[in-house]
C-alpha cells in the first residue's frame, strides 16, 4: 500500500507515470511509487505505509502537465 498526498493521483495508470515520483522527489518509506508496486507485485516485500502529512508534500512543479510528463517519461528511460 502506498498512500501520498501528491496531486498527480492519476499517475499511477500509466508505468511511465508512476515511476515519475523521482522527478519531484515524492518517496514514502524511502519507496518511490515504482519500488513500492515492484516489490508487492514480486512479493520481494510487504510495503505499507501512508503519508499523515495534511499538506501535499515534494508533489509541486512549475512545469505544466505535458512537459512535467515528458520530463518523467525521459527520466525513466
Amino acid at each position: 500500500m502506498f498512500i501520498h498526498t501528491c496531486y498527480r493521483h492519476g499517475h499511477i495508470f500509466f508505468k511511465e507515470e508512476w515511476q515519475c515520483s523521482c522527478v519531484v522527489n515524492n518517496v514514502l518509506g524511502n519507496k518511490t511509487i515504482a519500488g513500492a508496486i515492484g516489490d508487492w507485485y514480486f512479493d520481494r516485500n510487504c510495503f505499507q505505509q501512508i503519508d499523515t502529512c495534511d499538506v501535499p508534500r515534494k508533489c509541486t512543479s512549475t512545469l505544466d502537465f505535458d512537459a512535467f510528463n515528458r520530463k518523467c517519461i525521459e527520466l525513466n528511460k
